[in-house]
């Protein structure tokens, strides 16, 4: 017997849970927030919640509790109000200059894209309801109002491209729910997923992760990584070795004076560079898909309202390795008869004034 209880006496409910004798094609797993998991049957369902037992170094336990899983009308109305939400904050907007705000439009984007899919399939299952909501709320008073305003329409594009690379790939899906993943790379540094789609085929659930990116004009660059110096050439991307030894000589010689930051820099990319050109093609193909990454890529150039899609497949062709290319603190690769290219950036991690800081790199990927 289940027994729900609200603030007053009206708010209390009495039930037996009697779900049935479900056949095990009748049953259904499904998230519900960041850390439950759903098994479902029609409308019940038993959740199963990860928790610490007391605090975050303790063991990890599961709280079983009985759910009702919304119908597909309610689930309608649910996306309804978010989409209602959604549109009060663009009429709400108003711009706040902010000199941190480099990662603002990406944010908007996200969440505008998530506005769309709920538009294009209104009856699908929100993990985290309302997320987009507080996303957008959280960064778009940091766009310009006529950039956020391109930035909502462009994306419109964005929802029909990934349809039609889904229909290439399965025929036919039922989309099931949908979720930002912000922190898909703490688990997984290959996975550069933003939003996650989990869909039903003949039967089977797939993920599809798919990675978001919001550029104005179809010729800049796409960041895909910002990996460190220190893992660059190891088993997470190219495993060819190491630059410890190169990194820590150059140390030295910053900090006694010998050279400024922009020479460090300059001598790091070389080496860099000439390590990757004595590589070999696996390796250099197996460094290229790492920093791509696993996750569909789609690209909104905003200034131009279009968006286009890409599955980075297996390379086949030879990577040419351009050592210095196009300035002397970058290494530029270059695949497909040079229509796509990675060039590795090399930089501080902090400006100037800090001194010697870690070294990272900024991945950039251009197709022609």
């Amino acid at each position: 017997i289940v027994t729900s209880y609200g603030k007053t006496e009206n708010d209390v409910y009495v039930e037996q849970f009697n779900p049935g004798s479900p056949q095990f094609s009748d049953i259904q797993i499904y998230k519900s927030g960041k850390h439950t998991v759903g098994i479902k049957f029609g409308e019940v369902a038993l959740t199963l919640r990860f928790k610490f037992e007391s605090n975050p170094i303790s063991s990890i336990k599961l709280a079983a509790s009985y759910d009702k899983f919304p119908n597909e009308s309610q689930k309608e109305s649910i996306n309804r109000l978010t989409i209602q939400k959604m549109l009060a904050l663009f009429n709400s907007h108003q711009y706040e200059k902010n000199p941190n705000s480099s990662n603002s439009i990406g944010k908007c984007h996200e969440a505008i894209t998530y506005y769309y899919f709920l538009k294009e399939f209104p009856n699908v299952a929100q993990v985290e309801p309302d997320e987009c909501v507080e996303l957008l709320r959280k960064y778009y008073s940091l766009v310009k109002t006529d950039v956020l305003e391109k930035l909502f329409r462009s994306t419109s594009t964005l929802v029909p491209v990934i349809k039609e690379r889904l229909r290439q790939k399965y025929n036919t899906f039922k989309l099931e729910s949908i979720e930002l993943i912000p922190d898909s790379y703490i688990y997984d540094r290959l996975n550069t997923g933003d939003l996650q789609l989990i869909l039903l085929v003949d039967k089977e659930y797939i993920v599809e992760n798919i990675s978001l990116k919001a550029l104005a004009k179809r010729t800049n660059k796409i960041t895909t990584k910002n990996p460190g110096i220190g893992t660059i050439l190891g088993p997470t991307y190219f495993n060819v070795g190491s630059m410890e030894s190169v990194v820590n000589e150059i140390k030295v010689k910053f900090l006694i004076g010998e050279l400024s930051h922009t020479e460090s820099l300059e001598i790091i990319s070389s080496e860099l560079g000439v390590k990757l050109r004595n590589a070999t093609q696996d390796q250099l193909k197996m460094g290229i898909e790492n920093l791509l990454g696993k996750a569909m890529m789609v690209v909104t150039f905003y200034d131009e309202n279009i968006s286009y899609c890409k599955e980075h497949s297996k390379i086949e062709d030879e990577v040419i390795v351009h050592v210095k290319t196009p300035t002397a603190i970058q290494n530029t690769l270059a695949w497909n008869n040079g229509l796509e290219t990675i060039s590795l950036r090399v930089k501080f991690s902090r400006g100037h004034n800090h001194g010697w800081s870690s070294i990272k790199l900024t991945s950039e990927y251009q197709l022609k």
